[in-house]
């Protein structure tokens, strides 16, 4: 039943961010397409793992994230003044090396 939670208030925020025109759909779908590639890879290797493993793993994942999480003001400014910066240099939309990062991001949700 968590997971149906889950997937709901995953699906009404999906659902709100892109009717307001929110979703960079390109990023959506590398990051989608990663978490698809690897879902089989990652749920074998967590049946093999001990538990203690998982939740040690789990607990360093949030430690590293959180200093991203506080500073994610700060990193979205600089990367919209770095966006402007590069749209004044060259226009085009999503590069190779844009979809790779982004399905590296998939693949290690």
């Amino acid at each position: 039943t968590s997971l149906v939670a889950v997937l709901c208030a995953g699906a009404a925020g999906a659902a709100s961010y892109s009717l307001a025109g929110s979703v960079d759909w390109g990023a959506a779908a590398a990051v989608t397409g990663g978490g698809i590639l690897t879902a089989n890879a990652g749920a074998r290797l967590a049946q093999k793992l001990p538990g203690y493993a998982l939740k040690f793993g789990l607990g360093t994942f949030m430690i590293c994230i959180a200093p991203v999480t506080l500073c994610k003001p700060w990193l979205l400014k600089e990367a919209e003044r770095r966006r402007s910066e590069h749209d004044e240099e060259e226009e085009g939309g999503f590069t190779a090396s844009h979809i790779v990062k982004l399905a590296a991001i998939g693949c290690t949700v």
